[in-house]
Formats: structure tokens, sequence, C-alpha cells
């Protein structure tokens, strides 16, 4: 586990992760900030942000799953030094991103309608939609940002992305407490001041990143052709056959976590705002592993265009080993910090109570969601997206849900119950997709001898 040759791809892919899981960190830092800066305000507009952040999340998480699709497609040309590809998948997916944006903030909008059908108290709901309106139209930016960032990840240009991606975020903290609050001489806008902030710091970081690419001297070639810039049908339908089925892995798995906060919020304002924390603090840990899932996808995807069968499959070992790690320290933490964590973000003691209850169980399932989260990102550089999209479905929709209901209502666990769903989704998911990468890569070694 730690000779000489496996101590290389740890170094490798710990150099690419780490600038990839800040850089993802400080985004969801974003709504970290906003849950920890409304929860002052109290339980009902803390549940108001929770409602409208899993509304928001079913598109805002396809759409970033569809973005990434592209830097396997970036990783492999980029692996067999093909720069003309690596530009025209640079333009295209820029195009792409921003058709998406459209479309997606177009329907976000109409799901309005829904909100208040959803079994919510009418006072969350009330606080929620005002929230929403502005969260969604930062839809558009923040893909068309995504779009740029996994272009440079495919070729392993990690740091750019990752300082803008902090820096926009300490702005959004920075100008939610101007909002929120009212500082320097505005009104206090509360919740709605928190959704202006994101909006504001979401546009800056794509001109920010775009900017970058612009007057990097290096990567200026890339933007050449873009004043008579036209559709590539044939690219964009190979990055929408990789970005679509990764959409919606992607979208999959959120979707049920966000049903499973509707269900929550079945129990109540306060269960759902103790699901709010505690899946706050489970989405840093995710993220943060994410950053590894990354850097196997870059590293695999550079093997496969390289046909260097052995390494990729090794560097794949070496990610399981790396997260598997990383995602037990993060389970021990939780245990330990479980009724502290919490208190950073509310006061209230039954919201508390909860959460502590609910980090108990994301203890336990660290170590599956970070194991089928790097498996994914293994497959995803080998562009093996369709049999781990049928999985994700299986897990999540035919094991999960079913299971967080069985759980919470019909035996009656409550909160922690829906969570218990989670644990059981995620660990099928893990198992299923270890077993996808073993079965693939033993193939391609077995017809590809060295």
């Amino acid at each position: 586990m730690f000779s000489q040759e496996s101590r290389y791809y740890y170094r490798k892919l710990i150099r690419l992760a780490v600038p990839v899981s800040l850089g993802q960190v400080g985004h969801m830092m974003t709504n970290v900030a906003d849950t920890v800066m409304v929860g002052k305000l109290g339980t009902i507009e803390l549940a108001g942000v929770t409602l409208a952040n899993n509304v928001f999340v079913f598109l805002f998480i396809f759409g970033l799953g569809l973005s990434g699709g592209l830097t396997p497609l970036v990783g492999k040309a980029f692996g067999e030094k093909n720069l003309d590809k690596c530009r025209n998948l640079m333009q295209q997916g820029l195009l792409f991103n921003i058709c998406a944006g459209v479309l997606f903030t177009l329907l976000n909008l109409g799901m309005v309608v829904f909100m208040p059908h959803m079994g919510q108290e009418q006072g969350v709901v009330n606080v929620a939609i005002p929230y929403y309106y502005l969260i969604s139209l930062s839809l558009l930016p923040v893909l068309a940002f995504s779009g740029l960032k996994q272009f440079l990840e495919g070729m392993g240009q990690t740091i750019a992305p990752m300082v803008i991606s902090l820096t926009g975020n300490m702005f959004n903290i920075f100008l939610n407490w101007v909002f929120i609050y009212g500082k320097f001489g505005l009104e206090p806008m509360g919740v709605n001041g928190a959704g202006l902030a994101t909006l504001i710091a979401r546009c800056c970081m794509f001109i920010g990143l775009a900017l970058y690419l612009y007057y990097n001297k290096g990567l200026r070639p890339f933007y050449a052709g873009m004043r008579r810039f036209r559709p590539n049908w044939p690219v964009l339908t190979e990055i929408g056959r990789i970005g679509l089925p990764v959409g919606l892995q992607y979208f999959m798995e959120v979707a049920a976590f966000a049903l499973g906060a509707i269900m929550m919020g079945w129990l109540g304002a306060v269960p759902l705002s103790a699901h709010q924390i505690a899946i706050s603090l489970a989405a840093i840990t995710f993220l943060a592993a994410s950053g590894i899932g990354t850097a196997s996808t870059i590293m695999v995807s550079n093997f496969h265009g390289q046909h260097r069968y052995e390494e990729l499959r090794k560097t794949g070992h070496s990610a399981f080993r790396l997260v598997l790690a990383f995602m037990g320290f993060t389970a021990i933490t939780f245990a330990i910090f479980r009724n502290w964590l919490p208190s950073l973000f509310v006061n209230d003691p039954e919201v508390l109570a909860i959460a502590s209850g609910l980090l108990i169980v994301a203890a336990l399932f660290q170590l599956s969601d970070g194991l089928q989260m790097v498996t994914i990102s293994t497959l995803r550089g080998l562009a093996d997206v369709q049999i781990p999209m049928w999985i994700a479905m299986v897990a999540y929709w035919v094991i999960a849900l079913p299971c967080s209901y069985l759980f919470a209502f019909v035996l009656d666990f409550g909160p922690p119950g829906i969570w218990y769903g989670y644990l059981t989704g995620l660990t099928a998911a893990a198992a299923a997709m270890f077993w996808r990468f073993e079965v693939l890569t033993k193939r391609l070694i077995r017809q590809n001898p060295a």
C-alpha cells in the first residue's frame, strides 16, 4: 500500500485533488454561509432557505453533472496531445453550458408553482419563494463558470478555478453580511439578502475565470476562432453523450437527498432545520472527497488516451484507498463532535438534539458515500457512463428513497429513519460501482497486453 510506486500515485492524486477539493468546498460554502447567517434569523427562516435550496438543487446538480462530462473528454484529448480537439471542447462546452443554463433557469422558475403543495408550513413557503427566485437566476453564471472550470481541470490545471471559487465565496459571505443584516446604510434584507449575494458572487466568478483564460498567454490559443464561432454539432453531441448520463447520476443522488428533505418537512420545521444543518456538514466532506474523484477522472482519462491500462487501474485503486482514509477520518470527526458542530448554526435545543442524532448516521455513511463517488469518477475517466447511471437510479430511487420512507414513517424511527435510507442506498451504489470498475479494467488489461 505504501510502496514507492503507490506513493507516486498518491502524490499525483493529492496534488490534483487538493485545489479541486478546496474549490468544491468553497463552492459549497455559498450554501453553508447562507445557512449559518440565515440561521441567526430564526427557525422558520432557516427552514425556508432549506426548502428553496432543496428545490433548486435538482437542476443545479443536473447542470453541474452535464458540465462534468467535459473533463474526461478534455483529459483524453490532452493525453493524446490533440490540442485542436481541446480547443473545440472548450468552445463548444461553453456554448453547451450556457444553453443548459438558460433552459434550466426557466425550468427552475417554473417550479415555484409547486412549492405551496409540498406539505410544508405556509410560513416556510412564504420565506422560501423570494429567495428561490434570486438563487434560480444564479444558475446561468454558475453553469457557465463550471464549463470553463471543467475544461481547465481536464488539462490538469486546477489552481486557478480553486482561487476564483474561494475568492468568489468569500465575496459572497461579505455580501451576505451587508445585505442580510443591512450594513453601510442599507436596509436589512433578511433571507432575500442571502439570495442576492449568491447571484452577484456567482456572476463575478464566471467573469473572473473567463478573464483568466483570455489573458493567460498559454491558454489564449484556445480562444482562436471565437469571433466566428458557430455550433459544432458532432462535438456538442459528444459532450452531451457523456454529460447527460453524468448529469442524471448527479441528479438521481441529490434528488434522493432533496426528496428526503421534503419528507423531513412532513415531520415539521424543526426536523427540517436540523436536516439542513447535518446535510450541509455532510456535503462539505463529500465535496472535499470529490476532489479525489476529479483527480482520478483526470489521471484515468489521461492514461486511457495513452493506452496505459495498468497505470489506469493502479490509479483507481490508489484513489479508493485515499478516499476511504479521508472519509474514515471525517466519520470519526462527526461522531466525536456531533453535539458541537450543529451549535455553529443555531441555538435552538430541539434543532440541536435532532441534528446531533443525524450526524451519527452521517458518520456511518461517510465511507460508502466517498467510495461510490470516487468509483463513479474513475468510470467517468473511462467514458463509462451508461451503466453507472442505471446503478445510481436503482441505488437511490429503488433502494434509498423507499427505505427512507419505511424507516421514518412505517417503522416510526422519525428523522434518523430518513437518513438510514441514505445509508442503505449509498452502500449499494458503492458496492456496485466498485464491481463495475474491477470488471472493466481487468478486461482492458486482458485485451491490451503490454
